[in-house]
């Protein structure tokens, strides 16, 4: 139970999630070191990172002993090189991240008992996509809030 269990999960529902469209290319966690875009190659890509960008903090949750905590992840989705036009990209991305959204926000996939996550929230800031990150490639990036108890 903790921070790393419950990314660790995340992950899991991610790579388990069938992409709508192209369903043959599915998403693909990036390991180690961020990479530039001109390595990613395949047609399409769907290569993703989750990234800390808050360190956690009590969430306030009444009682003598807290251990709820909440931090803020940003899901990042790199999209390799593919022939189409934006509207093409855009479609893609929007219908990645609403399978996405579907797979993430089941309480059932979060396995509660064995790492802790107790809420995913999807940010009031809306997610951006940058098809334009290259002439060719394209970024979505979701921010998120994971609210979860340490052991």
């Amino acid at each position: 139970m903790g921070l790393r269990s419950a990314i660790e999960r995340l992950i899991g529902i991610i790579t388990s999630t069938t992409p709508p469209t192209n369903e043959d290319i599915p998403f693909s966690v990036q390991q180690g070191e961020v990479l530039p875009m001109s390595l990613v190659t395949t047609v399409v890509s769907r290569l993703f990172a989750i990234r800390v960008s808050t360190l956690p903090s009590d969430d306030g949750e009444a009682g003598a002993i807290n251990t709820r905590l909440r931090v803020d992840l940003e899901l990042r989705i790199l999209y390799g090189p593919w022939s189409g036009g934006i509207l093409e990209k855009e479609l893609m991305a929007s219908e990645d991240m609403a399978e996405l959204y579907q797979s993430l926000r089941d309480p059932a996939a979060w396995d509660m008992p064995a790492t802790g996550i107790v809420s995913l929230i999807w940010s009031e800031d809306e997610p951006t996509v940058d098809v334009g990150a290259t002439v060719h490639h394209g970024i979505v990036s979701i921010p998120l809030t994971l609210l979860y108890r340490e052991a």
